[in-house]
Parts: structure tokens; C-alpha cells; sequence
């Protein structure tokens, strides 16, 4: 018996699939989705991920990160200019 998993971090979303047995099958969330949207969402007393942390974004938008693998490997100075461009938010160079 063996089980084979595989991941996909995309720029956007992420998903899970695992094969067991010439069985495949995706992951599903807690909404039931097969795909969860790759956002994180941060506040004094808590974080979110996915599906809460999108549907929070609008009421916390300074402390909330999406499109972060956009970004991987191109330094601050060239993320921040694109996420300026893109998103029309900055980026803060300090630690959580």
C-alpha cells in the first residue's frame, strides 16, 4: 500500500492531491473547494488563512499577504515597485 502526495503552491491559490492504492483524489477545505486561495491574513490576536483571510481583506488590508510567490527571489526594492503597480499597496520592510 502506498500513498503518494503531491502540492500546489500557485500564485494565487494552493491544492492537495493524494493517490493511494490507483485511487486519486484532491483535497477538499473546510468550504467544501478543491482549491483555497493562497492569502494570509494577520491581526493582534489572530491569523487566517485561505477562504477567511481573502474574505477578510478588505477589513484588514495593511496586515494581509497575497500573491506572496509572485514576489520570491526579487528583493524588496523590485517586489515593493510591483506590488505598488499591481495592487496599488506597499510593502513594509519589518518583522511580525
Amino acid at each position: 500500500m502506498s500513498l503518494d502526495v503531491g502540492v500546489y503552491f500557485g500564485g494565487s491559490s494552493m491544492s492537495v492531491a493524494y493517490s493511494r492504492d490507483d485511487k486519486h483524489s484532491i483535497v477538499v477545505n473546510e468550504a467544501g473547494y478543491r482549491s483555497t486561495p493562497a492569502v494570509l491574513s494577520l491581526s493582534e490576536n489572530e491569523y487566517l488563512v485561505g477562504i477567511p483571510a481573502k474574505q477578510n481583506l478588505i477589513r484588514n488590508s495593511h496586515s494581509t499577504v497575497l500573491y506572496a510567490k509572485h514576489f520570491i527571489g526579487k528583493g524588496l526594492p523590485t517586489a515593493s515597485k510591483e506590488l505598488v503597480q499591481r495592487l496599488g499597496c506597499e510593502v513594509l520592510d519589518k518583522e511580525i
